[in-house]
């Protein structure tokens, strides 16, 4: 049960780490200051560049992916597999090391995505930058995302565990963009550039 704990505060650790911060921080910027305000990829992406943005993406996809598959490899039950994966986000969107704030947890959903089933990750991925490309809206392509994962996890018969958890954290990350649906309902949400 220690193990298990501590293995759990790793993945809140490992969540925490803010790469947008460190990325602003790197470029002279106070994030929290400036584009949306928010700690996350899109907002690295609008204030630093986009190349800055494109490498958030990835180190915050990366952070969920290696706690979910060390925790598959680790624990028989799937139910560790994901709630390992559910902490990390938490820890990106709930930061201690930036005042409990954070970014929305989309990349970092990705990446827990990836560990837990790559065919179903790959397959929302796709709709989610097709709806980007259409749309310039990154936040509803997120929301979106969040919407099929757990229609994705049902489709493919993944243990009730992954179902559960995953619509748990869907309900969260939607939940995280709240002023961006009152914006895109407003028609005031800002648009991907380029």
């Amino acid at each position: 049960m220690l193990e298990a704990s501590l293995i759990l505060l790793a993945a809140y650790v490992i969540g925490s780490i803010s790469f947008a911060q460190i990325a602003g921080k790197i470029n002279g910027f106070n994030l929290r200051d400036h584009g949306s305000g928010n700690l996350g990829a899109t907002n690295v992406g609008r204030v630093c560049g986009k190349y800055w943005g494109i490498a958030v993406l990835i180190l915050d996809c990366l952070k969920g992916f290696f706690p979910t598959y060390f925790a598959m490899q680790y624990f028989q039950s799937p139910w560790w597999h994901v709630v390992v994966g559910a902490v990390v986000i938490v820890g990106h969107s709930l930061s201690i090391f930036a005042n409990f704030k954070g970014g929305k947890g989309v990349a970092s959903a990705l990446g827990m995505l990836l560990a837990l089933n790559a065919s179903v990750a790959g397959i929302i991925l796709v709709i989610v930058l097709s709806v980007i490309t259409i749309t310039k809206y990154v936040s509803l392509g997120s929301i979106i995302g969040c919407l099929l994962m757990p229609l994705g996890f049902y489709y493919v018969q993944a243990p009730v565990a992954y179902l559960v958890v995953v619509s748990i954290m869907g309900v969260f990350i939607v939940w995280r963009h709240r002023s961006n649906i009152v914006r895109l309902v407003h028609g005031k949400e800002n648009k991907l550039n380029g």
